[in-house]
């Protein structure tokens, strides 16, 4: 969502702004930041010399990030088998989903959906009878890296059949 830059200008100063790439951010002259698409960019706040201040400016690493992934449902469905349904996110690449036997997430599972059409997964050779945790994010590759969204709330499941 967007939001206001509001640098404290000291005398008369007039504030300007730019973006590395307008493709990920715009910015208004007025300093309102539209984040457009996932990735990184670079926003440089400017201030020419005015009376007797010196010109200044500063650099803001601005990250913009896929959604918050939201788990519709988690079903034990089969023998040992639990199927995870999620929300799509389509300016995402893909998903990762942690499966683990505690709330901390030690020695968590990582599962991961590498096409942003799918929107469940099918989770097998689970132990009967025990509790599982379950999470996912949604991520964006730009520039060869991955940027990842926020966690999911956890979702737990207990295997019965």
């Amino acid at each position: 969502s967007s939001f206001t830059l509001k640098p404290i200008l000291s005398g008369s100063g007039v504030a300007y702004y730019q973006s590395s790439n307008s493709n990920i951010a715009s910015i208004s002259s007025s300093g309102k930041v539209n984040p457009k698409k996932i990735g990184k960019t670079t926003i440089t706040i400017s201030v020419p010399a005015s009376g007797i201040f010196r010109s200044a400016s500063k650099k803001i690493a601005l990250t913009v990030t896929p959604k918050t992934g939201k788990i519709r449902s988690a079903k034990n469905i089969k023998s040992r088998k639990l199927k995870v349904k999620w929300s799509r996110d389509r300016k995402a690449s893909g998903y990762q989903i942690k499966l683990a036997k505690n709330k901390r997430f030690k020695k968590a599972k990582t599962y991961w959906a590498r096409k942003n059409s799918t929107t469940s997964r099918t989770l097998a050779k689970l132990k009967k009878g025990k509790r599982y945790y379950i999470k996912i994010r949604a991520y964006k590759k730009s520039g060869g890296k991955k940027i990842y969204g926020s966690y999911s709330k956890v979702k737990q499941i207990k295997i019965r059949r």
